[in-house]
């Protein structure tokens, strides 16, 4: 299978809609304890949905029928408020992507087929963003800044990545690779919040196949981050560290779910290299996500040539996430689409013979992970983020009281009595809120004279990392024993 048929799959089901799955397939009962609690998404009326992603509050896009299964909409599902049509565009919608702020982009039009890029908040409602030719547009994905990845048609009949503001306006447009080709295609799926794009581009006129790429602002210039050893790849998100996955071919021409970093995360490669995250038995697989932490998350064969939902991590390695719920849930997840730092999984499954929308919970989250997620996190950020440039010193400061928390908490597992790792804790939430929390406060109600880190214009690195803490400072709160 060539990555062409397995891209055009993937594109298929951006711009047509709802795949909807009919088979019936089977999930192997795990003895092991489930690690996460499964919630089912409502639709818009209709009997089919998926979700498309997730943000750090939990709040979830997609894509559901509507009621007589004639029209499909872009919903929005908040774990207070629930599920909420937001299209305002068009009789079918898709919604693709949405931040930290709620900003959520996709596309419409006024049949099946998809044509129009839209971003949606709750104060302005639906706007359409700009083409490149007066064509077709599809909007992936919107960072904290509240910039937009997609894709518009050019004059000449080809997509080209584009990069656009929050009021519509197209700010970069991606041609393919170094040849600055107009006339070779590019395709772009995922923007983080330091502005670099992934996707996919034409490698060469001589060569039919698309490379993965990443592309940086600061020097407006794809990497090509090859293959597996096959002709083709394709790569659909990215995190804020730069940590990038989707798929690529291999030696075999089997489409792979692969990953790739900077530094060294494959044991057998070095670095800037792709790692192939293996399949569940069978020959196939495909990564659609990362967060934070380099968790990913998929779809990958099984050895009965069904598609199920994986997460992979370093240690771990790719898990069949149906093996990770209650055994006698109903539910067979047949996709993953999108994980938050806190390990929160949206995608696609079956239940009760519907294509529904998911989202997965952990039972227990790991806080010492997340501690390390955040330190990762904050050493990612740009030099000019720290206030007077003390960059390093800052980054240490922040390291070694993240560091200090992590210390406390390690001390308190093991503790058998119960009121001195309550005791302990406590301690770490203290630690955690006082003397890193308050660091960064200043766009959450505090005194921003006191943050290390400066405001961004929207804020968006402080309220991401302050909200990150609040949830971790909660989950160590339901660490606390009531005996």
């Amino acid at each position: 299978m060539n990555i062409d048929y397995l891209y055009s799959k993937v594109v298929d089901a951006t711009k047509l809609g709802l795949l909807i799955f009919l088979t019936t397939v089977s999930v192997s009962k795990s003895t092991l304890a489930a690690e996460y609690e499964i919630t089912l998404l409502p639709t818009l009326g209709g009997t089919a949905n998926f979700g498309r992603a997730i943000n750090q509050g939990g709040q979830v896009v997609g894509q559901s029928s509507l009621a007589g299964e004639n029209q499909t909409q872009s919903f929005l599902w908040d774990p207070a408020e629930g599920v909420n049509n937001i299209h305002g565009l068009g009789s079918h919608s898709q919604a693709n992507g949405l931040n930290l702020f709620g900003e959520v982009v996709g596309d419409w039009g006024n049949s099946a087929y998809h044509d129009s890029a839209f971003i949606w908040d709750a104060v302005n409602g639906s706007k359409s963003l700009d083409s490149i030719d007066g064509r077709y547009t599809y909007a992936n994905d919107i960072n904290n800044a509240g910039f937009i990845v997609g894709n518009s048609m050019t004059a000449s009949g080809i997509y080209h990545a584009v990069v656009w503001s929050k009021d519509g306006q197209i700010i970069d447009e991606l041609e393919a690779f170094e040849t600055n080709d107009p006339n070779l295609e590019s395709l772009g799926y995922a923007i983080n919040l330091s502005g670099q794009v992934v996707g996919g581009s034409f490698f060469s006129s001589a060569i039919n196949q698309y490379h993965a790429f990443l592309w940086d602002p600061s020097i407006e210039m794809m990497r090509d981050l090859g293959t597996l050893g096959g002709l083709g790849s394709v790569a659909y998100h990215l995190n804020d560290s730069g940590t990038v996955v989707g798929i690529a071919m291999n030696s075999d021409e089997q489409s792979r779910a692969f990953i790739w970093k900077d530094s060294n995360i494959c044991s057998n490669l070095e670095a800037n290299s792709m790692c192939d995250l293996g399949t569940l038995g069978g020959i196939t697989s495909n990564a659609r996500s990362v967060n934070a932490l380099d968790q990913v998350v998929g779809f990958a064969d099984t050895e009965n040539n069904e598609s199920h939902a994986f997460i992979w991590d370093q240690v771990n390695q790719m898990r069949d996430l149906n093996n990770l719920i209650e055994p006698d849930s109903g539910w067979v997840l047949t996709w993953a689409e999108s994980i938050n730092d806190l390990g929160q999984i949206t995608g696609r499954g079956t239940i009760n013979g519907q294509t529904r929308a998911f989202l997965l919970t952990l039972k227990e989250i790991d806080v010492i992970a997340l501690l390390e997620g955040l330190e990762g996190k904050i050493s990612d950020l740009p030099a000019d983020s720290f206030k007077n440039g003390n960059s390093s010193q800052l980054i240490n400061a922040f390291s070694n009281k993240i560091q200090a928390v992590i210390s406390t908490i390690e001390v308190a597992k093991i503790e058998e009595d119960i009121q001195l790792r309550n005791e302990l804790y406590s301690e770490a939430i203290d630690k955690l809120s006082n003397d890193i929390q308050k660091k960064i406060d200043g766009c959450s109600g505090g005194n921003a004279n006191n943050d290390w880190i400066i405001d961004h214009p929207d804020c968006a690195n402080k309220i991401d990392l302050f909200d990150l803490i609040s949830d971790m400072i909660s989950a160590i709160d339901d660490l606390i024993s009531s005996e």
